[in-house]
């Protein structure tokens, strides 16, 4: 059964499409909120997901790879996730189901299912995506919580993208993550080690209130930095949350 959208959702409906024609506050005239009001904001929003369904595009760049692939999404939280990639007129270029700790792959060119552990980068190029199961539930799951420690936080207006800025480091690197201040929406995040060379950079953009929740229907991702980045990006034209997804669709004989 597909999902109708609530009277919450409908509430958040009509503030942002008012939204959009009053002007927003003036970010500077805010009273600074704490670190457990920002990342409260944005668990909460995660924590009512259950699962979704994704229709739309997806462009892969890398030094090796430049490819635009129709593209298919289902998840299940916590982790089971199933891929499909598109070629011309709809053919599928291949299937990836990450379940129970594992990744399966079936491509046009592999002679059967392939299997490994998550950690493991997958066994086949033919979906031209040089990363673990883990790295893809990364890529491709838009919500999240936030990994940030409230004690030691540091949070600042940042007038140029119009947010706030959550900033933690240690001994590993930096984190940084930008929140919108008018709702539980996060803009981007970059994670970066102690050298301040990229780890992993996200931005999400065109948030929609459905199911009670926000949802990016646009989201990209960067691993690594220099000739080894890795770039995903994913455009969604129709996306369904938390609606029932069969359990059968996590198998690869569906």
């Amino acid at each position: 059964m597909k999902h109708v959208i609530g009277v919450s959702s409908l509430f958040f409906l009509l503030i942002w499409l008012f939204g959009c024609q009053a002007p927003r506050p003036d970010l500077r005239t805010l009273t600074l909120p704490s670190a457990a009001d920002l990342t409260g904001q944005i668990d909460r929003n995660y924590q009512k997901l259950d699962c979704f369904e994704g229709h739309g595009l997806v462009r892969l760049t890398s030094s090796e790879v430049n490819a635009v692939h129709g593209l298919v999404i289902y998840y299940q939280k916590p982790d089971r996730l199933r891929l499909e990639l598109k070629g011309v007129m709809g053919l599928r270029l291949g299937t990836l189901v990450v379940k129970d700790g594992r990744y399966y792959l079936e491509t046009l060119t592999s002679p059967g299912i392939v299997s490994g552990a998550m950690e493991e980068p997958l066994a086949d190029e033919a979906l031209q995506l040089s990363l673990t199961g883990a790295q893809l539930l990364e890529l491709l799951i838009p919500l999240f919580e936030l990994p940030v420690n409230i004690e030691d936080a540091e949070i600042k207006k940042d007038l140029g993208v119009e947010s706030f800025k959550i900033s933690q480091h240690n001994s590993n690197g930096f984190y940084r993550v930008w929140l919108d201040y008018s709702g539980p929406l996060v803009l981007k995040e970059l994670i970066s080690n102690s050298d301040g060379d990229t780890v992993q950079f996200r931005r999400f953009s065109d948030h929609q209130p459905v199911a009670d929740l926000y949802f990016p229907k646009s989201w990209s991702v960067q691993l690594g930095s220099g000739e080894k980045r890795v770039i995903v990006e994913v455009d969604l034209s129709k996306v369904e949350v938390n609606q029932t997804l069969p359990l059968s669709l996590f198998n690869l004989d569906s």
